[in-house]
């Protein structure tokens, strides 16, 4: 099972400061709490997530392998600055409008799509939350890659699951060559769920 060894040692530490009597106590609850499958995990599953490719299977398989690894659950979201840039130029492509866009366009589907990747992580939290699994959540902004490995970085996470939808072309453009790339670069196991 796993557990902090540097906070049980802290516990030891400062129990042996206590009357025996007291001693024994302690080490008695750190017992029932290391055997009844409370310990604080130190494995940690990252879950990458985009508005652009909405993925039960790969929530699921997060939320799964965090409750069989009794892993603490990190979820990022990555807002791609260059997603309405994208959006905008596909749009203008079909025909929705022409001419210059604004940038108020730009800063209303980047905040639409924001609020968006907040409230699936709601629903993720909810899901971890039923499950008794430990969860931090994040919402970045910024260049996937950049972010996503920065975020690797500080978290230092054991597993990397994200997904990669065929269907949408402007899901590949999101986590088609950024996940490759960063799978190159992360050094950290990595779980690319195609949908």
């Amino acid at each position: 099972m796993a557990f902090h060894s540097i906070a049980f040692g802290c516990i030891i530490v400062k129990s042996n400061h206590r009357p025996k009597k007291q001693r024994q106590i302690y080490a008695l609850v750190i017992l029932i709490f290391l055997f009844s499958g409370f310990a604080v995990p130190n494995n940690k599953v990252l879950l990458l997530i985009s508005t652009t490719c909405k993925s039960d299977k790969t929530e699921n398989t997060a939320l799964d392998i965090a409750t069989r690894d009794k892993s603490e659950l990190l979820i990022l979201f990555i807002l791609d600055d260059k997603l309405s840039e994208h959006i905008v130029d596909q749009m203008s492509q079909e025909g929705w409008f022409g001419g210059k866009t604004t940038d108020e366009l730009h800063s209303f589907i980047l905040k639409e799509y924001f609020s968006h990747g907040n409230r699936r992580i709601k629903e993720i939290e909810q899901l971890a939350q039923e499950r008794g699994i430990p969860f931090h959540s994040t919402s970045a902004r910024g260049k996937f890659v950049d972010v996503a490995l920065g975020y690797i970085q500080r978290e230092q996470p054991d597993l990397i699951i994200t997904t990669r939808c065929r269907t949408s072309h402007l899901s590949r453009f999101i986590f088609g060559t950024p996940a490759a790339k960063l799978q190159e670069k992360a050094n950290t196991e990595m779980m690319i769920i195609d949908e």
